[in-house]
């Protein structure tokens, strides 16, 4: 019985963890045995961001479209503590880079300060299996005057008003700038 679970729990690892982007290396390896283990803490191991790409990647008319239109997309960081964090975004492009803004006081400006890796997910209003998925890293922090007149522009973007209704009292804005280094768009079928 120890023999059929250790090869049902090496080939679940060797499933989960390889269907995915990367290759299998990169979250299981193998004890002296052969059996394919979790890295130490059960954990996977994920390559360095720097190793996925560098150079910035090519947006192809469907994603641009999605990127310049009223589209919500979701942007993917990790906390300072380590956990993972997702939420919904305005955004835009400018120059081949991914414009967000976010409060100051929010930790999406934190987070992306510590560590600017960043995943960003949309998916079709008609069809939710088509979709998008970027990875990127923030290249540009924007601050003070220039980042009030892009979160205006989102604004307008989004609701057609021409600033940003939403401002708690004493707030001050940060505009960040993704390089995308994987672009993916996917429909089934």
């Amino acid at each position: 019985q120890n023999v059929r679970r250790n090869f049902l729990a090496d080939n679940f690892i060797k499933y989960c963890f390889c269907h995915v982007s990367l290759p299998c290396r990169h979250f299981a390896k193998s004890d002296d045995s052969g059996r394919a283990v979790l890295p130490r803490e059960g954990r996977a191991v994920y390559p360095s961001p720097a190793k996925e790409a560098s150079v910035t990647a090519e947006l192809n008319d469907i994603v641009r479209k999605r990127l310049e239109g009223p589209e919500y997309w979701h942007l993917a960081t990790i906390s300072d503590d380590g956990s993972p964090s997702s939420s919904p975004m305005w955004l835009d492009l400018r120059d081949g880079k991914i414009l967000i803004n976010t409060a100051a006081a929010n930790a999406k400006n934190s987070s992306l300060r510590s560590n600017p890796t960043v995943a960003l997910s949309h998916i079709a209003a008609d069809n939710p299996f088509d979709h998008v998925q970027i990875r990127g890293k923030v290249v540009e922090v924007i601050e003070g005057d220039a980042a009030d007149r892009d979160i205006n522009g989102l604004t307008k973007k989004y609701t057609g008003q021409d600033e940003y209704g939403w401002r708690a009292p004493g707030e001050t804005r940060v505009t960040f700038l993704i390089e995308p280094t994987y672009v993916r768009h996917f429909v089934p079928g």
